[in-house]
């Protein structure tokens, strides 16, 4: 036969055993897991479409700007905007380029100048556009620029003229340089 304190605390036991089992945590725990995952990916999915909205809106402002620039060329087409005029002819290009811009400039050694390449750009009125490429080896970049500020700015070629495509090169001593120079001209 059980001793009085040691049967208090088997039944002690045993209805804490009935209790748990008639409160089990895992039907708790597992609708807080739930909830925490929920409420996680609702935020997730809150910052996405936030972020898909702003993108929308972005692609909106652009769309408009396209429609207002279209609209501004097509007025200008109906004013009788001659292509030609604007565009006037270059037929120096080359020579202002190299000789009236680069060759001034005091490089260490001279710069490689291409001669003028066109390809069409608009047939009727007959707009091209000129290329032409310096190249440098082994220069300080401030000269570089220095070429490339008397090329944009020289007088026939102020606001005409634009850098189509430029490659910097670190070397050792200095920069490799190969600047594209463009310009629209009526053929």
């Amino acid at each position: 036969m059980l001793k009085p304190a040691a049967a208090d605390a088997q039944l002690a036991a045993v209805a804490a055993s009935i209790d748990r089992s008639n409160r089990p945590a895992s039907l708790m725990t597992i609708p807080l897991v739930l909830l925490v995952a929920a409420t996680i990916f609702a935020g997730i999915s809150f910052r996405s479409m936030s972020s898909r909205r702003a993108a929308v809106a972005g692609q909106a402002a652009q769309l408009q700007l396209v429609r207002s620039l279209a609209e501004r060329l097509r007025a200008e087409q109906t004013a009788g905007l001659d292509l030609a005029t604007l565009y006037s002819d270059l037929p120096f290009f080359g020579s202002q380029v190299g000789q009236d811009s680069w060759q001034t400039v005091s490089f260490s050694r001279p710069p490689v100048v291409s001669n003028v390449t066109s390809a069409s750009a608009v047939a009727n009125p007959p707009i091209v556009r000129y290329d032409v490429t310096c190249s440098v080896d082994n220069e300080p970049l401030d000269k570089i620029f220095e070429a490339t500020e008397k090329t944009l700015h020289s007088e026939p070629l102020v606001g005409r003229a634009f850098v189509s495509q430029a490659n910097l090169t670190p070397t050792g001593t200095g920069w490799r340089a190969t600047l594209r120079f463009s310009a629209y001209a009526k053929k």
